[in-house]
């Protein structure tokens, strides 16, 4: 079986962090992987994307054009990238930040809001989409998560508040999926 997936959000919302944090998490489980990363010249606040495709098998091209999941940190992407989704996809939205209205095939999580209020620290919540991404995919365990933030995070401290953010976004209990 094979996962393609987009993260896309603004420069500094730790898109590309996301993105190597589910590809290692996949590394963890045995699987390949692929990890894409896109962004504008823009360091904070430009558009930012990483595409990730998690695979049994052999991966052939590292290019997702028809993703099967969406996980989307801002109202930008949302209106670029919201239109991928399609029956049968995943699709996971920071309701924190995407105020417009969105299809229930959509799972909303107040990502930002949860990493302030649990975490305190509103860069975990790239974290905490990628946690509650996996509990409704069942694609990996938290475990190969939790074991990927040691392997990507930068230090012990940064470590321990992105497996803290994993496990709030795994915990999250309010998806129509």
């Amino acid at each position: 079986m094979e996962t393609k997936i987009i993260i896309s959000g603004a420069g500094g919302q730790g898109v590309l962090f996301a993105g190597v944090l589910l590809a290692q998490g996949a590394l963890e489980a045995g699987k390949h992987t692929t990890f894409f990363p896109s962004y504008g010249a823009e360091i904070r606040g430009g558009a930012a994307m990483s595409s990730v495709i998690i695979s049994d098998d052999d991966i052939g091209a590292p290019v997702v054009e028809k993703p099967d999941a969406l996980i989307i940190l801002n109202e930008v992407s949302f209106m670029k990238y919201g239109s991928l989704s399609r029956p049968g996809s995943i699709a996971v939205l920071n309701t924190s930040v995407v105020k417009s209205a969105f299809p229930d095939t959509f799972a909303g999580i107040p990502a930002s809001t949860l990493a302030i209020e649990k975490i305190g620290d509103v860069r975990t919540a790239n974290a905490v989409m990628i946690g509650h991404y996996i509990k409704l995919s069942k694609l990996l365990r938290l475990d190969d998560l939790i074991i990927a933030a040691d392997a990507v995070s930068k230090g012990s401290a940064a470590a321990a508040l992105n497996k803290k953010a994993l496990e709030i976004g795994y915990n999250y209990n309010n998806s129509p999926l």
